[in-house]
C-alpha cells in the first residue's frame, strides 16, 4: 500500500545518509539489517526493503527469520533470498525452536546443516528462552559443530538421515525446487510426511 511504500522509501533514504556518514567518518561500522519472508514480501508488508538495502550496498549483512519455515521448504527460500540479495551481503539465518517449530535436537541440527547447505554465511540462535524451555540448552556444542563443519558430525548425521528420509525431505536437502513441487503436487503421503516435520 502507500503507507509502507512511503515508509520503505523514507528508511531506504535514512540508510543511504547513515552509510555516508559512516563512510566519511573513517569508521569500519558494519550496517545490518532485519529480513523475513519471501525477497519481495517485506517491502510492501512492512516498509523493510532489505533486498534494495542489499543491492544497494547499504547494508553489509541481514538476519533472516526463517524460523517458521518446515525445513523442506527452507533450502529452497534461502536460494531465493540470496539471489535477490546478490553475493556481498552475509546473510544470518535464523535457528529456534520458538513455538515448537523445530522442536528437538535432531530437526535444530537437520535445519542448520539444510540451512548452511543453501547458502546461509551463518545462523542466528534465536530466541534463547524456547531453547530453556524445551530443554535444549545442551544442543548448542552440536550446533557448533554443523556451523563450524565438523566433517564427522556432518557426515554421520547425513548418512543417518538421508537414508531414512522420505524421498520429500531428501529433496529438500538438495534444494531442489522443482522436485519439492512436483513430490507435493502428485504424493499425498508427502504432504502427509510433512506435517512430521
Amino acid at each position: 500500500n502507500l503507507f509502507n511504500t512511503m515508509r520503505a522509501q523514507t528508511v531506504t533514504t535514512f540508510l543511504r545518509e547513515f552509510r555516508q556518514a559512516v563512510r566519511d567518518s573513517g569508521c569500519d561500522i558494519p550496517i545490518v539489517g532485519f529480513a523475513g519472508g519471501e525477497p519481495d514480501g517485506d517491502a510492501a508488508a512492512c516498509g523493510r526493503d532489505w533486498v534494495r538495502w542489499s543491492r544497494e550496498g547499504l547494508t553489509d549483512a541481514h538476519f533472516f527469520a526463517i524460523y517458521p519455515e518446515r525445513i523442506y521448504e527452507m533450502a529452497p527460500l534461502i536460494k531465493r533470498v540470496r539471489e535477490a540479495v546478490g553475493p556481498e551481503a552475509a546473510l544470518i539465518v535464523s535457528l529456534s525452536p520458538f513455538m515448537r517449530f523445530l522442536p528437538s535436537e535432531d530437526d535444530l541440527v537437520q535445519a542448520a546443516q539444510v540451512q548452511l547447505a543453501a547458502g546461509a554465511d551463518s545462523l542466528w540462535i534465536y530466541r534463547h528462552d524456547a531453547y530453556e524451555d524445551l530443554g535444549l540448552l545442551h544442543v548448542t556444542p552440536r550446533l557448533n559443530q554443523v556451523i563450524r563443519g565438523d566433517p564427522a558430525i556432518e557426515a554421520s548425521t547425513q548418512a543417518a538421515d538421508l537414508s531414512s528420509l522420505p524421498p520429500l525431505h531428501q529433496a529438500a536437502w538438495s534444494g531442489d525446487l522443482a522436485a519439492i513441487q512436483q513430490l507435493l503436487a502428485g504424493d499425498s503421503a508427502a504432504i502427509d510426511a510433512t506435517d512430521q516435520i
